[in-house]
């Protein structure tokens, strides 16, 4: 089922974010998954997260150990907003 997969993902980019023996560079990528019903000041950390790794690609500005973090931590509590969602709404999405 594609929901099945696309959790999957999620988990997986959730777990490769959090290893430490990769460059923060490289784990601020895979850690910026689906987003789902957050307030503005969630939107507006997203927002500056994005940029920041956007100006990483294209000039090399350094990402941080606590952009890192807070990218993951951000993931994580999508990740739990999302199967909330699903388990209220679409039980069967989970199966």
């Amino acid at each position: 089922m594609e929901i099945q997969r696309l959790l999957s993902a999620i988990a997986r980019n959730l777990s490769d974010a959090g290893q430490t023996s990769v460059s923060d560079e490289t784990r601020f990528d895979q850690s910026l998954p689906l987003t789902l019903g957050v307030d503005n000041a969630t939107w507006v950390l997203l927002d500056a997260l994005r940029r920041k790794r956007n100006a990483n690609d294209y000039t090399g500005d350094t990402i941080t150990r606590d952009m890192v973090d807070a990218c993951i931590e951000q993931g994580r509590r999508l990740h739990d907003r999302l199967l909330a969602h699903l388990d209220r709404g679409h039980p069967a999405l989970l199966r």
